[in-house]
């Protein structure tokens, strides 16, 4: 199956085109969005660019939640 079947733009009621897509897709975009997000924080941070998973969960936890 292919990305053209997996993920649809289609209009809402009100005429306003919206993307719908299978959950693994859906997954795969966040995932990455958290990864990027989480490695541009590692770099400003100044920590090396490889972690393991241990590591990696430890900064994470460091971070400051927003409210």
């Amino acid at each position: 199956m292919s990305l053209e079947d997996k993920v649809k733009i289609i209009r809402d009621e009100s005429g306003k085109e919206v993307v719908q897509m299978d959950m693994d897709v859906f997954k795969a975009i966040e995932s990455y969005i958290e990864d990027e997000g989480l490695l541009n924080l590692m770099l400003e941070a100044g920590t090396k660019e490889y972690m393991n998973k241990n590591d990696a969960f430890e900064f994470y936890s460091s971070l400051k939640k927003e409210d």
